[in-house]
């Protein structure tokens, strides 16, 4: 939801970094910092999953180093589940992390994060689209 309200007041010409925005980003990552607390809740897909999406929020909104801590984060709990073959939605949540680092990352210009870790390595091999994940706001790659 954070992406989603942020991008919206975005395209209506309201900061980012507008009070509410401000609020709503300090509820996720309270939720988030509670889940991760709890041994049985931080290596879940839904905790995996709202990683990668406050990393890719940093990117487009926020700040790198942030972002790096947000992929350092992602990357040790695919590593406490054994691996990208032990997430869930059989492969699909591996396919969708890996596709949020190419372009991210990409945006970032960063090497990606989780390529050393995907069980499919073709999944790695497409190229970035920063349009494709941002909805155009980026139209082509930015190296």
């Amino acid at each position: 939801m954070l992406v989603a309200v942020t991008h919206k007041l975005w395209m209506d010409g309201v900061s980012p970094r507008c009070p509410g925005i401000t609020n709503l980003k300090g509820l996720v990552i309270s939720a988030l910092n509670s889940a991760v607390q709890d041994p049985n809740r931080a290596i879940t897909d839904q905790v995996l999953f709202a990683v990668s999406n406050l990393a890719g929020y940093e990117v487009l909104f926020g700040n790198k180093a942030t972002y790096e801590i947000h992929m350092n984060g992602l990357t040790r709990i695919i590593r406490l589940r054994g691996g990208m073959g032990n997430l869930g939605f059989e492969g699909g949540l591996e396919r969708m992390l890996l596709w949020h680092d190419m372009n991210f990352s990409s945006i970032a210009r960063h090497e990606p994060y989780l390529e050393g870790l995907a069980t499919t390595p073709r999944l790695h091999a497409a190229k970035p689209d920063p349009g494709a994940i941002t909805g155009g706001i980026i139209k082509t790659h930015p190296k």
